[in-house]
């Protein structure tokens, strides 16, 4: 196994990475691991007054594959907004 390929493997990873190891391996950059963090879909800790690390498993369970969604499922079905009446606004209060 090439060093690429262990880099990539999720198997290697440490139990805990640094911001910027999780930004590698997301291939992503820092502050968007920084702001994952922040919105509470990545879990870290606080090691020390100023250290901060990624757990492995936040880390996998951010990334899901993406596949197209099954025959069917009503939530895939895009209406756009001219396809609705007045264009997807509330109806106007009209006086009769």
């Amino acid at each position: 196994m090439s060093t690429a390929d262990q880099r990539w493997d999720p198997e290697l990873l440490p139990p805990l990475l640094t911001i910027e190891e999780a930004a590698q391996f997301l291939r992503v950059a820092p502050k968007t691991i920084r702001r994952r963090i922040a919105d509470r879909s990545l879990r870290a800790h606080r090691v020390g007054p100023r250290a901060i690390r990624v757990t492995r498993e936040s880390l996998l369970a951010l990334v899901r594959p993406v596949v197209p969604p099954p025959p069917g499922d009503l939530r895939a079905q895009h209406v756009s907004r001219e396809d609705t009446p007045n264009n997807g606004h509330p109806p106007r209060n009209t006086p009769c």
